[in-house]
C-alpha cells in the first residue's frame, strides 16, 4: 500500500450517540498519524423557516411565488390556507439570508458538543435561485463570521448537488 492509499468503512450508527456515521480508516497516512484511524460525521440542514409551508403550498396549489411570501391565514372550520405574495429583493439580500441560515444552523450544532474528530456536513435548501457568485459570496460571508464550532471541519452543500464549500 502507498503512502497515498487510504481505505475506509463507514457506517450509519442508530441510537443516542452525538453523531450520525462513523468513519473508519486504514492505511499509511492513519499508521504515520496524519489521518485518524475512525472519525464521526454529523448530518443537519440549513432551510428557510418557511420551507414547510412551500412544501404544502405546492401540494395543495401547485405554484408559490417563494419562501418569503409565503403565510399561514384561517381558513373555514379548522382549515387554513397557505397563501403566496410576490416578494421583491433588494440586490443580494437573499445571499446574506442563506449565510444567516448556514450560521445558525453551525452554531446551534456546535452548542451541543461534538468531539474535535467530528465533521459537520450542513446540507441547504436553498430559499431561491443562486449563481455560482452567489453561492460563493454566502459561504464567504459564512466564513467571515468566525463561528466557533470545533468541528473538525464543516462541509456545507446544495441539496441539488450543484455548490458546495466548506467553513
Amino acid at each position: 500500500m502507498s503512502l497515498l492509499e487510504t481505505r475506509g468503512d463507514s457506517r450509519w450508527v442508530n441510537g443516542g450517540q452525538p453523531f450520525d456515521a462513523e468513519i473508519s480508516t486504514t492505511g499509511a497516512y492513519v499508521e504515520h498519524g496524519f489521518w485518524p484511524a475512525t472519525f464521526h460525521v454529523e448530518v443537519t440542514s440549513a432551510m428557510h423557516a418557511n420551507d414547510h409551508l412551500m412544501r404544502e403550498r405546492l401540494r395543495t396549489h401547485g405554484d408559490a411565488f417563494g419562501m418569503d411570501g409565503l403565510r399561514k391565514v384561517k381558513g373555514r372550520g379548522k382549515e387554513r390556507e397557505i397563501t403566496s405574495e410576490v416578494v421583491v429583493y433588494d440586490n443580494a439580500s437573499y445571499v446574506g439570508e442563506l449565510a444567516r441560515m448556514i450560521v445558525q444552523c453551525v452554531a446551534a450544532k456546535a452548542a451541543k458538543g461534538y468531539g474535535d474528530n467530528t465533521t459537520l456536513i450542513v446540507n441547504c435548501f436553498l430559499p431561491t435561485v443562486f449563481l455560482r457568485h452567489e453561492w460563493e459570496s454566502a459561504i464567504a460571508v459564512a466564513r467571515q463570521s468566525k463561528t466557533v464550532h470545533g468541528f473538525s471541519s464543516v462541509f456545507i452543500t446544495e441539496s441539488n448537488g450543484w455548490f458546495c464549500g466548506s467553513l
